[in-house]
């Protein structure tokens, strides 16, 4: 059929679609991960270090993943998806450990909640970038061929 020919092919190319999306999440990542960093330095105290402290590490973490993530995206690396779910998988388990780490250090405080916001949040991203990064024509049709 005529819509199976290469012209096809060519116009699933490109980060445009629904492939804008993860694109802005990471723009979005690099932008406000700074912002986080430098307000996680101003918000440790003696009374929330044992919480404070790793979710900074953590968040530097992240931080620098996101870059490699965007570098690979941006270029069209053929380890664009997976590096992109990886880091999402990375997002998920850090969100998980903080709630954890939250209720041990807080209990059922408003720290917790928003870090169990975080946690759900993360998870629906993993869910439905998984889903799109691994079974989108134009995925496939931008970083793998």
């Amino acid at each position: 059929s005529p819509s199976s020919g290469p012209r096809s092919k060519e116009k699933l190319v490109g980060i445009r679609g629904w492939l804008i999306l993860p694109a802005i999440g990471l723009i979005y990542g690099l932008i406000a991960g700074p912002v986080a960093l430098i307000a996680g330095f101003g918000n440790i105290s003696m009374n929330n270090a044992v919480y404070a402290i790793p979710e900074l590490i953590f968040a530097t973490g992240l931080y620098v993943w996101a870059w490699v993530a965007a570098v690979v995206f941006f270029l069209k690396r053929r380890t664009a998806p997976r590096t992109t779910i990886h880091l999402l998988v990375a997002r998920a388990i850090v969100s998980g450990v903080l709630v954890l780490l939250g209720l041990v250090a807080y209990g059922q405080s408003d720290e917790v909640k928003l870090a169990a916001v975080r946690l759900v949040a993360s998870l629906i991203a993993l869910g439905a970038g998984d889903m799109y990064l691994t079974e989108s024509k134009r995925v496939l049709a931008t970083f793998i061929r």
